[in-house]
């Protein structure tokens, strides 16, 4: 699932330089592990755990 595609980097918030406002949903609970990327690069990963 991609989420963020073609938005654009906002100003500082929250400590961090720059960011970007999103939302989603996951089609069920359990542990999800999504990956953050910028571009083809792997930027990072967080585990989520869902609830129903």
């Amino acid at each position: 699932m991609t989420v963020l595609e073609g938005k654009s980097l906002m100003g500082s918030n929250n400590g961090a330089n720059r960011h970007v406002s999103s939302n989603f949903s996951l089609p069920a609970s359990g542990l999800w592990k999504l990956g953050a990327y910028v571009g083809d690069n792997i930027f990072g990963t967080v585990i989520v755990k869902v609830y129903e």
